[in-house]
């Protein structure tokens, strides 16, 4: 262990944060930048092996990769007299985890803006090709203003890479993992990652986990894992919309295959509800309307100044919420295709009128080529007005099934 005090390469240590099977983790500063840091450190034992001094190399390549508002930046990888350390950013403030068990259940609207802020940062993780495979409650910490920071991506898998992360043992927390990471570790995607979120909100909102465990067994807990179905979080706490709920038992459907595709779905799901094709249960008539966020209850709503943007078009400095994902309305979509129509087949009757006239003249002066003429395109206008009418209504017809 480091002692209080102790320098490494310019990073003084000021005290322990915690420890883990690999290593302490140490609460430190940048003496030369005079900023907070966090120092993880390998463990003296272990850096013999070369395998866990690799696999730590690689936790830092794949943080290296993920520079994300809530998602710990990693500074650097130093080593010092046969010692590997992370020099991370130092999130301060409380696991999810001890929020929940000081308070009990989150109020539903305060747990889904934190969770919308962990699907921000999976979605852009799994875009970067990684998995983090083990999502749970310890390893996501909140500050004072409820801003998400995602923590230890020690046993992340990058997708279609072989490896130590893709052996055939079970890794992560047994609790919190997928049936299918407890039976096909080595076939997980990025699905994983959602049913682990969906263990995380259920305890959110149901202040527990959705299994009856009342033993210490991993065997007993992934049977439970892969074989019983998810209660309703209502019978532990009801306050909770059908349309989280519905929300919920997608994340947890046993079969990654009729859980959501990807995170920016279930951000969707939580805004606009499930399709009732997708879910005939139970389908909201009201999407879920998000108050604004904490952190944005200043002067007019307006963030302070968000610092230069880092790799990635993201921004260092407070969180900034993404953009909007709101849609147009069917309604008016399905209005201005009226429109459409209506002025197509105004102006198909007005040019076919034209015609017509000119046709009867023609026909009236005994020139009767030009009579014909004129007669053409005035059924040419009749046509192309249907037939532009036609599609547009199509058009607005398939757009509401979708």
């Amino acid at each position: 262990m480091l002692a209080e005090g102790a320098m490494v390469q310019g990073y003084k240590v000021l005290s322990l944060l915690g420890k883990g099977g690999m290593g302490e983790v140490y609460k430190g500063t940048d003496e030369q930048l005079g900023r907070e840091v966090a120092i993880k450190a390998l463990s003296p034992s272990l850096t013999q092996d070369s395998s866990f001094v690799n696999r730590f190399r690689k936790e830092a390549q794949v943080q290296a990769k993920l520079i994300h508002p809530n998602i710990v930046s990693l500074f650097a990888l130093v080593e010092e007299f046969g010692t590997y350390y992370m020099i991370m950013e130092y999130a301060g403030g409380r696991t999810l985890r001890e929020i929940i068990r000081s308070t009990g259940p989150i109020p539903e609207q305060r747990a889904i803006q934190i969770l919308t802020q962990i699907l921000n940062a999976l979605q852009f993780a799994h875009e970067c090709s990684i998995i983090h495979r083990d999502i749970k409650p310890t390893n996501i910490i909140l500050d004072t203003n409820d801003r998400v920071k995602i923590l230890d991506f020690g046993i992340a898998k990058i997708v279609g890479e072989k490896g130590m992360t893709a052996t055939g043992q079970n890794v992560g927390t047994v609790i919190y993992m997928s049936p299918e990471q407890i039976k096909t570790p080595r076939e997980v995607d990025h699905r994983t990652d959602i049913y682990s979120l969906g263990v995380t909100f259920f305890e959110m909102l149901s202040g527990r986990v959705p299994y009856n465990i009342n033993t210490d067994s991993d065997f007993a807990i992934m049977n439970e894992v892969v074989n019983q179905p998810i209660p309703d979080p209502r019978q532990y706490y009801p306050h909770i919309s059908d349309q989280t709920v519905a929300v919920l038992f997608r994340m947890l459907d046993k079969n990654p295959a009729a859980r959501f595709g990807t995170c920016s779905e279930v951000m969707d799901a939580l805004r606009y509800g499930i399709p009732s094709h997708q879910d005939p249960r139970q389908r909201p008539k009201q999407p879920y309307q998000q108050q604004q966020p904490a952190w944005e209850q200043n002067q007019g709503g307006q963030l302070p100044y968000q610092g230069p943007q880092g790799a990635g078009g993201y921004q260092s400095g407070p969180y900034q919420p993404g953009p909007s994902i709101d849609r147009p309305p069917f309604k008016s979509f399905m209005t201005e295709a009226i429109l459409v129509t209506i002025f197509c087949c105004l102006i198909g009757g007005i040019m076919s009128i034209v015609y017509a006239s000119q046709a009867n003249s023609h026909l009236a002066a005994g020139n009767m080529d030009q009579a014909r003429i004129s007669a053409g395109k005035a059924k040419q206008w009749v046509t192309v007005s249907f037939w532009i009418g036609l599609v547009v209504g199509i058009i607005a017809f398939l757009s509401n099934l979708s």
